[in-house]
C-alpha cells in the first residue's frame, strides 16, 4: 500500500440536531518520521475546523491506527461521503 491511497471523507448530517459536521482521515508522507495520521473535522459550510497530525514509524501501523478511526467514527453515526483509492 502507497500513502496515497488510504483517504476517507465522513460526515453525519442530522437537521432536526442542527449536525452537519464533517471528519477527514488520511495518511502523507511526515518530516520527522516515515509517515503521519492526518485528521482533519469541522462544521460542513464553516470555515476553518481543526486538525491533528500523528507520526508513525511504520506504515502497517499508520494504516491499522486509520482503520481504527473510521471505525470508531463509523459507529457514532459518520457515513462515507466519498473515497479516493
Amino acid at each position: 500500500m502507497d500513502i496515497g491511497s488510504a483517504h476517507v471523507h465522513l460526515v453525519t448530517i442530522d437537521p432536526d440536531a442542527g449536525r452537519w459536521r464533517y471528519y477527514r482521515v488520511y495518511l502523507r508522507p511526515d518530516l520527522f518520521a516515515p509517515v503521519a495520521l492526518v485528521r482533519e473535522w469541522g462544521r460542513i459550510g464553516h470555515g476553518g475546523g481543526s486538525y491533528r497530525v500523528e507520526p508513525f514509524d511504520s506504515m502497517a501501523s499508520a494504516y491499522e491506527a486509520f482503520l481504527d478511526v473510521v471505525r470508531r467514527k463509523m459507529r457514532k453515526g459518520y457515513r462515507e461521503a466519498g473515497v479516493s483509492r
